[in-house]
Order: C-alpha cells, then sequence, then structure tokens
C-alpha cells in the first residue's frame, strides 16, 4: 500500500466504495421520495406551504447523515470485512477522504436530488387531486444553505462515532453526545457558580449601594457575551475540524492493528 495521496487513486476508490452500495442507494431513494410525496399530498390539502417542505428535508438531510456518517466504518470494524478493507489498494488517507466525502457532501448531493424527485412527483399528484401548484422546492434558499454548516459539524460528529464504536455505532453516538451535553452543562454551571458566586452576593447585599449592582451586571453581561461568542466560535469552525482530525487517527491506528 502506498503512503501518499493519489487522486486518480481516490477518484477509484470513491468510485467503487459509491457501486458497491448503489442497490441500498436506489432502495433509499425510492423510500425517501416515496414518502416525501405522500407526505406532500397530505399536507396538501391543509395548504401546506415552502416552510413545511424546508422542515421536512432538514429533517432527512440531519437523521439521515448522521445514519449514514455512523455507519462510514462500518465494515472496518466487522471481522468479515476488515481483511477486505486493510487489503483495498489504497492509502489511509484515500480511503479517510473517500468515506469523508461520501458522508458529506456525497449524502447533501444526494438528499438534494432525491428530495427534488420526491417534491415533483408530490406537486404533480396534488395538481391532479387538486388542481394547483405551490411554491417549489428551492434547495438553494438561504434557510436550507445556511444550514448546511450545522450539517456538517452533526455529520462530524457521528462520523468520528463511526470510526471509534465498533458496534451500534449511530446509538453509542447519541448516547455518548448525550452524555458530553449533560456533563458540559453541569460543568458550565459549576464553574459559573464559582467565579460568580461571590460577586452574586455582594451584589445583592444591602451594604452595596445600586451602582454598585448596576456595574457589576454590565460587566457580568460583557463577560457572557464574549464567553458566548467564544464558545460559538469553537463550535462552529473547530468542531468539524477536530472531529474529523481524531477519525482520521483512529483509522490509522485501526489498520495498524488489523495488520497484526
Amino acid at each position: 500500500m502506498n503512503e501518499y495521496f493519489n487522486i486518480r487513486r481516490f477518484l477509484l476508490l470513491t468510485k467503487r466504495e459509491e457501486f458497491m452500495r448503489l442497490h441500498s442507494l436506489v432502495f433509499s431513494a425510492l423510500a425517501i421520495a416515496g414518502s416525501v410525496a405522500v407526505l406532500l399530498l397530505l399536507t396538501g390539502f391543509r395548504g401546506g406551504g415552502t416552510e413545511y417542505m424546508n422542515t421536512l428535508f432538514l429533517m432527512f438531510l440531519f437523521a439521515g447523515g448522521a445514519l449514514t456518517a455512523a455507519g462510514t466504518f462500518r465494515n472496518m470494524h466487522s471481522r468479515d470485512t476488515c481483511h477486505d478493507w486493510l487489503m483495498l489498494p489504497a492509502s489511509t488517507e484515500e480511503k479517510f477522504f473517500s468515506r469523508l466525502l461520501a458522508a458529506s457532501a456525497g449524502w447533501w448531493l444526494y438528499i438534494n436530488l432525491v428530495f427534488f424527485v420526491g417534491v415533483l412527483v408530490g406537486e404533480i399528484l396534488r395538481f391532479l387531486v387538486i388542481g394547483e401548484f405551490r411554491a417549489f422546492f428551492n434547495p438553494l434558499s438561504p434557510v436550507l444553505l445556511r444550514a448546511v454548516h450545522h450539517y456538517i459539524i452533526l455529520q462530524s460528529l457521528f462520523f468520528a462515532g463511526g470510526a471509534w464504536f465498533r458496534r451500534h455505532q449511530f446509538l453509542k453516538s447519541v448516547l455518548f453526545l448525550s452524555l458530553l451535553g449533560i456533563s458540559l452543562g453541569l460543568f458550565s454551571l459549576i464553574a459559573a457558580r464559582i467565579i460568580f458566586g461571590s460577586y452574586f452576593h455582594e451584589a445583592f447585599s444591602f451594604d452595596m449601594s445600586i451602582h454598585v449592582g448596576d456595574r457589576f451586571f454590565g460587566n457580568t453581561l460583557e463577560t457572557g457575551e464574549l464567553i458566548l461568542r467564544i464558545v460559538k466560535t469553537l463550535y462552529l469552525w473547530l468542531t468539524a475540524p477536530f472531529c474529523w482530525l481524531i477519525t482520521y487517527l483512529r483509522v490509522r491506528e485501526a489498520e495498524v492493528k488489523n495488520a497484526l
């Protein structure tokens, strides 16, 4: 196995991976498009608009993206297929980036195409039954484009879970993220109590003037806004790269262990 990245081999590997799961992609597309068409037809009788389309699309995008990302490395962990994974004529980097491309941009393009077909079929049925069209689905609307960044972050979390957990990757990823969220929430409450507890006590004590309290609350709000900006920046720009990094390290580790 060559330890460098070759673009031609990477494209061939990506093509092979998509061809291997062609049947599941086709059946999934039929199921999703059919569900979308039926749901849009049913909501058409109640006058559902583009907001419902966007909500339905985001549900398929996020839920399907999480499931797809969590199952990306299933054959790397399976005893029956880990040998095939190891013997692929591609470097670790090519395997990693081919899976990353399929689980991120690949799913986004796939669900856009399938959802568009489902909406088209649903609107045709709606026209035949009700006799009218409504505003058509626009995958490039500002609302949906803004959601892509959050989708990439969610995908990266489940992508890492798919690499680190050997079995039940999706369920374990959900459990881990839930426990992580609870832990971070408790840590934030404890930290806020330790840092700001004495200040709150002084601000509300009877021997302090009202001006001290006003100054305290002003400083606290500024500090809180600064912390929120830092947390938001870390979430938006560091979460996905960090998850991709630890996923890559896990893939390299798994290949070394499987080779022994």
